[in-house]
């Protein structure tokens, strides 16, 4: 009679540790599907910025909203930060990809915000963010621009 509780026993905690388990690789793969989800709407708003307001803002027909500098000021490192960004979501794509119960992801992160390109592009950019507010405001102040800002 013990024997057979100790077997029941022994058949229930299996049962409620595959379940355990199935449960944790589904939230991993929830977590790692989210992850790529974001940085795939990280990189849909950078390249939107990128193609509606950087390239026109810098063209020679558009020049007239704003001075080259101000364009400068205003997005600079943005086409850098986009880069490294499209290079990590190829990344996670492939790991997504060919995801199971032993995949993992942080790896890719590691790999990815470890390089010196990345920091030092992040620490310019980042650097640079007040006088990007400045040269915004700036801007702002004319009416041409301000209207085109408004418009888009």
């Amino acid at each position: 009679m013990e024997d057979s509780l100790l077997q029941a026993d022994i058949l229930l905690w299996k049962k409620r540790s595959r379940a355990s388990l199935r449960k944790h690789y589904s939230v991993r793969n929830l977590a790692a599907r989210e992850l790529f989800d974001t940085e795939k709407s990280f990189v849909e708003g950078l390249e939107f910025l990128v193609t509606k307001y950087m390239r026109p803002l810098r063209q020679p027909l558009e020049c007239t909203l704003i001075e080259p500098g101000l364009a400068d000021k205003i997005f600079y490192k943005v086409p850098e930060v986009l880069a490294h960004h499209q290079v990590l979501l190829a990344a996670l794509s492939s790991r997504i990809e060919e995801w199971n119960k032993d995949s993992v992801i942080g790896d890719v992160l590691l790999a990815h915000f470890a390089k010196q390109s990345m920091i030092e592009t992040y620490i310019s950019f980042v650097d640079n963010f007040k006088y990007a507010k400045g040269a915004i405001t700036q801007a702002r102040g004319k009416p041409s621009f301000e209207k085109y800002y408004n418009v888009s």
